[in-house]
């Protein structure tokens, strides 16, 4: 079976790609093979088009740690998050970061 371990990225770019390891499962042992960068979306789309089957696994950037989130006052239900971080816009949310 085809394993694919995938590390996305919301602005993908030369400098930070979208990454995907190819991983091969075979008598429950995981070989990782071929890893691939992805610059931009429509090649990373390309590669999501492929022929199965297959399955993946993403780490999407969409938390951060609970610490974290109690320490700046952040809301700690999921979907009360979401919308507080929503509600900054993408400098908002880049500016209470970085503070």
């Amino acid at each position: 079976m085809e394993v694919h371990g995938i590390n996305f990225t919301s602005r993908p770019g030369r400098t930070k790609p979208i990454t995907w390891l190819h991983c091969i499962l075979e008598n429950q042992t995981l070989t990782a093979g071929k890893l691939k960068t992805f610059p931009d979306f429509p090649s990373f789309e390309t590669a999501l088009k492929q022929k199965g089957p297959w399955i993946a696994g993403f780490d999407f950037p969409f938390g951060q740690s609970r610490k974290f989130i109690r320490e700046i006052g952040w809301p700690e239900n999921w979907e009360a998050f979401v919308r507080h971080a929503a509600s900054l816009g993408r400098a908002g949310f880049r500016d209470a970061m970085d503070a």
